[in-house]
């Protein structure tokens, strides 16, 4: 069951990423710990760039605010990860590692995701 759900997350994880910046990861390792989902991963051999920042429109048509990518993948991934796992993302950290390249994103529940889908 834990393999189905990491399938699941690491799938949402690809559409959410290739829909903000129309690249994918090609290295990623999802794993489950309690109430936290840890997504690490390695980007070097993408290709594609979008912008820093897109425009939020309002009903008016007019530029309201920005959105940075991390932001647009943060508000499709808390949707999609809930949709999942049936627990509300209460936040999600982004950070880089200087020294490897790879980057992390840290999913907070609202509950232990873990111990609901462990089997015995």
């Amino acid at each position: 069951m834990m393999n189905e759900l990491r399938n699941q997350i690491e799938e949402a994880y690809l559409q959410c990423h290739l829909e903000v910046s129309g690249n994918q990861p090609n290295n990623m390792d999802v794993r489950i710990v309690r109430n936290h989902i840890v997504i690490m991963r390695i980007d070097g051999d993408e290709t594609e760039q979008s912008p820093i920042s897109l425009p939020v429109y309002g009903e008016d048509g007019h530029p309201h605010a920005s959105v940075s990518e991390r932001d647009r993948l943060h508000i499709l991934l808390k949707q999609k990860l809930s949709d999942i796992t049936g627990f509300e993302v209460t936040s999600i950290q982004s950070d880089i590692f200087l020294d490897t390249g790879e980057k992390l994103d840290l999913i907070h529940f609202e509950s232990d995701v873990e111990s609901k889908f462990v089997t015995d």
